[in-house]
């Protein structure tokens, strides 16, 4: 028994000392004159709500905590959370594989590097970074996440984010994203639902690739590209609204989209789409183009072969920022909720003068109320 108390004081101290210094809990990795990377002290004691500091202090020195090392956590099997300071930049590879017990986690809006394999057991994702590189592989292949909820400080969906995430059913894209990146959603066999916000300008190839549950999706007006295959083999796919703004579809985008039936495209200009259909669609879909715009689309090289085209007048309301054509008690709330920063719409600058505020308000109610 004497022995093994001696071999493990021994070993702790020898871990301990691989490191540049701890406080007990953590040990700590000087990365450079104002910042450290954290790890845990000891992966197998380490216990339930964990709370990473932002700060540490050691000879008299503060240190900003602004990554979480390799293997920092690894299978920390009684760690129940993570709690992830705004400090936090970086998230090193394997960092959290492992923690069977840990089943949701919040990666801040600080974060813009993940690594690889970094989460394995994960059920709920709070996705608040703004802008990250590096999540091509950051959850392993049999990632049992059933729900991803990103924030509005999120500006660009990483590609593989969720690739292959099959238990997720539905994604709501917020407002503030302006990218979905490449595959970001390619292989969620499962998902039915996906709401993409209205600030969303190009979504990437592959993204939606197999998604074969996914029935209806509305692109909304801010989009103007969408790349090569981006919804490739999507079986379920029956209807398909394209935003007024959208010039470039890419190769093959709806190839493998058998049971489409329903393209709405908005944009007066038929945007190029080379190769973007199936034979079958020729005689299977229905494309409804803005009124005085048949004839363009059927003079064009790229949608002539769709062989039922019709007409419909869309409404482009001043007001309208969800762009369901009408100016109505939801455009107001969504008004609200931006000035209240509960949700962002940029577009319910209602007059055009580089602000929302209660002037965009009082313009909204008056349009509702009819003056």
């Amino acid at each position: 028994m004497k022995r093994l108390l001696v071999f493990a004081i021994v070993f702790l101290s020898m871990v301990a000392s691989a490191h540049d210094f701890n406080d007990g809990t953590f040990a700590y990795d000087i990365k450079d004159s104002t910042s450290v990377i954290i790890f845990a002290l000891d992966n197998n004691a380490i216990s339930g709500d964990v709370i990473i500091p932002d700060h540490v202090t050691y000879n008299g020195k503060e240190y900003i905590v602004k990554k979480i090392g390799k293997k920092a956590f690894y299978y920390s099997q009684n760690v129940t959370n993570i709690y992830i300071p705004n400090t936090v930049t970086t998230i090193d590879n394997y960092a959290f594989y492992g923690c069977g017990a840990m089943k949701t986690i919040t990666i801040p809006v600080s974060v813009h590097t993940v690594g690889s394999q970094v989460f394995s057991s994960l059920r709920t994702v709070y996705w608040n970074a703004k802008h990250t590189s590096g999540a091509l592989d950051a959850f392993s292949s049999n990632s049992r996440v059933d729900k991803i909820v990103f924030g509005n400080t999120v500006e660009v969906i990483p590609s593989y984010i969720c690739n292959n995430f099959k238990n997720i059913t539905t994604v709501t894209i917020p407002n503030s994203v302006k990218t979905i990146g490449m595959n970001a959603f390619s292989g969620c066999s499962n998902l039915m639902t996906v709401v993409i916000g209205n600030s969303v300008t190009t979504i990437n190839d592959y993204a939606f690739q197999d998604c074969r549950c996914l029935y209806n999706i509305k692109i909304p007006n801010s989009v103007t590209s969408i790349g090569q295959y981006a919804f490739n083999n999507c079986g379920g796919l029956k209807t398909v609204t394209l935003g007024k703004s959208l010039t470039f579809l890419g190769n093959n985008c709806f190839n493998g989209c058998e049971n489409l039936k329903t393209i709405i495209c908005k944009p007066q200009t038929p945007p190029t789409a080379t190769d973007c259909f199936m034979p079958i669609h020729s005689v299977s879909v229905t494309l409804t183009v803005p009124t005085g715009c048949s004839d363009a689309y059927k003079n064009s090289d790229d949608w002539k072969r769709l062989l039922f085209v019709e007409e419909k007048e869309f409404l482009y309301l001043e007001g309208d920022i969800n762009d369901d054509e009408k100016v109505d008690g939801v455009d107001l709330n969504n008004l609200i909720n931006h000035i209240l920063g509960n949700d962002l719409w940029p577009n319910a600058d209602l007059n055009h003068n580089g602000s929302i505020d209660g002037t965009d308000l009082n313009q909204m109610i008056n349009t509702i109320l009819g003056q």
